[in-house]
């Protein structure tokens, strides 16, 4: 008993129940029918016959292979060649220009499902065309869409017909890691330095610092003879440069990494079916677009293998809009195996293709020994020439008779700029697990963040305690791009676009405890380059290109929690809302040349509670020593001399700044609150455009086709056409429908007429009873009574006179009515033959 086949998403096949369905509509005239999908010509019956008579060929010289998958019937149950189902394409997204994202594009946009029987090829190998509009296929439709668009692109891309793993058949990724997992870490908002990982980014920045504000002894890494080491190994003695030490930190193991490692090998070890699931995947060749090296892309999931590295079983075939391959290395295991298809001892074809193939005549292999020492290759040689001639005309003649295979029977396979945009059919939304992660997938403009991509990874295998949590955005008018969280660490890590509010580049805050804020250097004037907190102990801020050379400022604060000390060294934005009290100002500057170093300042400390200011200055070119210069602010300015006021205008700048960037952190942070609250998603500008355009056609057609129904609506004949043929009408059908119309017009006017007289005849008998009452009651002399029949008989008398004037009206209009209706019926065209 065979149980139905289900993908790791819960899909099972319906390809018969989708092919039936169109069926139905294409007999019902519901879809369009091209020709070229519901009937074959000369050629492609020509192609099929050859075809057929290899496939016998083949099968009595090899009757232990499987049967070769050349033909299958589309959607509208026609038998096609399999290589004219691939129709290479060439769309005008930037994107399917490239292997990975096309590749991606066709994972993502189609929804997969397994095919009914794993042992056996698909019966039914529908059109690209149908498979993305049904946004659903098996591994053949994936693989044959991709090929196509790889074709189209300009690669040497094929469709291979082999075996594959369980996994790889269900498209389970649940044991095999993430392959976004190094990428997303690599990933740096706009600027310089792209493909580097913000935290590397961040350590340079604060090593290339560290360098400018100190001066610290090189490490000479490990001393150790190679000599020695080479001559104790019993090698030979060391020649060269001594290699630096490299150093390789152990990578960090969490409890359950060693659980389940083998699970593939476990799962492949325990299906009885190993070996033998069927699967079509894509193999690109080296050599065209810059591809160096043999590629398997499996299409379902977009993962790309070099070929020596890839997890497939065994390959039986190969084919694309060119030729049909049939592999004859299915003894050699797959690592093993040469993609030459030039080489007939290796692959069988099926076509000629003189472009692709060369005409290589085959023979048997000897060595040249062989050749030369055997008495038989004289007469060999003699016949040869004597029969040169006669096969040179026959093959002239079988040059000119020699079949190519048929084009492709498939429309081009186009996608709408919507359906491009939405890329996840049909919400634009998908997600995929991984081995301690899972990815989760959004169009552009589809989620109410702006959020295109967020992925999760996690500590264990169930996915149940979250490691890492990495969130991508597009179009936020915060200019939001990236965010990394980790709950463990309670450590959130922002990176924003250029362009937002005060330069801001990276935000990395540990919840309670740190905060760093990196910034666009070149678009701020003070020439912050990241602010560094120590939250409730310390801030540094570190410049660059400033005038004044300063590249360095710390301050070391602690919190004022009773709130008694009344100094004016205070800083606010301490924990719950207490003030801060600077203990210690720290400045570094950088060289100036123009300065004698005795006089430049390197650095500057205040040491606010005791009173006092050190100010060091640049050591001088050939010295090993520096000024240094103690000021302590309780002396009196006389012991001093000048310079003290201008250490207290210094300390007072350098307070002022910090105080200043201080409330500038605050406001940023209350910022990116409020924006968080209140997210906004920018449309882009080309899509706003592309969209009115689309919904002024939309009205253009919505227009056209209510005026279309209006008009059908108001044909004053329609009623009289039902059963009867405008354009072939005879005579006696004219004159019936000449005789309807105008007798249904007759009795469209009595009935006007009888409906004005009938409310003529009403009005005329309410005036006589009201006439008839007030005789009766007019002995009473009551002249309210007779003011009320006065305006009663005035009001009715008016009506009467309406209605009698309607009906004058009514019947002068009705002879016309009918006269006109008389004429228009001698004058409509589909009413000629009474003429």
């Amino acid at each position: 008993m065979s149980f139905p086949q289900i993908s790791a998403q819960g899909n099972k096949s319906t390809k018969t129940q989708r092919t039936k369905t169109l069926l139905k509509n294409a007999k019902e005239g519901l879809i369009p029918t091209p020709d070229a999908y519901v009937s074959n010509n000369h050629k492609e019956n020509l192609c099929l016959e050859y075809v057929k008579t290899f496939e016998e060929n083949f099968t009595r010289l090899f009757p232990e292979r499987v049967s070769r998958y050349l033909t299958s019937k589309n959607e509208f149950g026609v038998e096609k060649f399999v290589c004219t189902s691939v129709r290479p394409t060439q769309l005008q997204y930037r994107e399917m220009y490239n292997v990975s994202k096309c590749a991606s594009f066709v994972a993502h946009y189609l929804d997969y499902e397994p095919l009914s029987n794993p042992k056996s090829p698909p019966s039914t190998l529908p059109s690209s065309t149908q498979v993305l509009d049904w946004c659903v296929g098996d591994s053949f439709d994936f693989a044959t869409v991709l090929c196509s668009y790889l074709l189209g692109a300009g690669y040497d891309a094929y469709v291979v017909q082999g075996y594959a793993p369980k996994y790889i058949c269900e498209r389970d990724q649940s044991e095999t890691a993430c392959p976004f997992l190094g990428e997303d870490e690599g990933v740096a908002v706009g600027g310089e330095g792209e493909g580097e990982s913000e935290e590397s980014k961040v350590g340079d920045e604060k090593k290339d610092d560290d360098e400018a504000e100190s001066y610290t002894v090189k490490e000479h890494g490990s001393i150790e003879s190679q000599f020695i080491k080479q001559n104790e190994g019993g090698g030979e003695a060391f020649d060269g440069p001594i290699p630096k030490p490299k150093f390789k930190p152990e990578p960090i193991k969490w409890d359950s990494d060693d659980e389940n490692e083998n699970g593939l090998e476990q799962a492949a070890a325990k299906d009885p079916l190993h070996g033998k699931r069927v699967h079509a995947w894509v193999l690109v060749r080296g050599g065209k677009r810059d591809v160096e090296e043999m590629l398997f892309v499996e299409p379902t999931t977009a993962r790309v293998y070099p070929v020596s590295e890839s997890p497939y079983l065994g390959v039986e075939s190969i084919w694309n809009a060119k030729n049909y391959w049939v592999n004859m290395q299915y003894e050699q295991e797959l690592i093993s195996h040469s993609y030459d298809f030039a080489n007939p001892d290796l692959w069988e074809f099926i076509f000629i293709d003189s472009g692709v193939i060369p005409l290589v005549e085959k023979k048997v292999e000897r060595s040249i020994m062989e050749m030369v020492n055997d008495p038989s290759m004289e007469d060999q040689e003699e016949g040869d020439e004597q029969e040169g001639e006669g096969k040179e005309e026959e093959e002239e003649e079988g040059e000119v008779n020699i079949l190519d295979i048929p084009e492709s029977w498939v429309d081009k396979l186009g996608i709408k700029r919507s359906n491009y945009n939405l890329a996840y059919p049909p919400f634009g939304h998908r997600t995929v697990l991984y081995k301690k992660a899972k990815l989760e997938l959004f169009a552009v403009n589809t989620h109410d963040q702006g959020m295109v991509k967020r992925l999760t990874v996690y500590k264990d295998l169930a996915r149940t305690i979250v490691k890492e949590c990495r969130e991508t955005f597009v179009n936020r008018r915060d200019r939001l791009a990236r965010r990394v969280r980790c709950p463990l660490e309670r450590k959130v890590h922002e990176s924003f676009g250029p362009g937002r509010l005060l330069s801001l580049k990276h935000l990395i805050e540990w919840t309670g405890k740190r905060r760093e804020m990196h910034f666009y250097v070149n678009a701020r004037l003070d020439g912050l380059k990241c602010r560094e907190e120590d939250v409730g102990k310390k801030i540094i801020e570190r410049f660059e290109g400033r005038g004044d050379n300063l590249v360095y400022r710390s301050i070391k604060v602690k919190e004022n929690l009773d709130g008694t000390n009344k100094s004016t060294f205070l800083l606010q934005g301490g924990m719950q809302n207490n003030d801060l009290l600077v203990l210690k100002m720290t400045e570094k500057y950088e060289r100036n040349v123009v300065k004698n170093a005795k006089e430049d300042i390197a650095k500057r400390t205040f040491y606010v509670s005791e009173n006092k200011v050190r100010t060091h200055y640049h050591y001088a070119d050939s010295c090993i020593t520096r000024s240094t210069l103690l000021h302590d602010k309780e002396r009196s300015a006389e012991d001093v001399g000048e310079s003290l006021m201008e250490v207290i205008n210094a300390e007072k700048d350098c307070l002022s700044d910090a105080r200043y960037s201080q409330n500038e952190t605050a406001d940023l942070l209350t910022t990116r609150k409020h924006e968080e609250e209140e997210i906004i998603v920018d449309q882009p500008v080309f899509e706003t455009a592309s969209g009115k355009k689309e919904e002024e056609k939309e009205e253009e057609k919505s227009e056209e086709m209510e005026s279309e129904k209006d008009r059908r609506q108001l044909d004053y004949l329609t009623p009289f056409l039902q059963n009867i043929d405008p354009k072939s009408m005879s005579r006696e059908d004219a004159q019936k429908v000449r005789e309807a119309c105008m007798k249904a017009l007759k009795d469209r006017l009595l009935e006007r007429a009888n409906i004005i007289q009938n409310r003529l005849n009403e009005e005329n008998s309410a005036l006589a009873k009201h006439q008839a009452s007030f005789q009766r009651n007019q002995r009473e002399n009551d002249p309210d009574t007779e003011e009320e029949f006065e305006r009663q008989c005035s009001e009715a008398m008016f009506r009467i006179q309406i209605l009698e004037q309607r009906l004058v009206q009514h019947e002068e209009n009705a002879l016309k009515k009918f006269k006109d209706m008389d004429q228009k019926l001698l004058a409509d065209p589909r009413m000629s033959v009474l003429r």
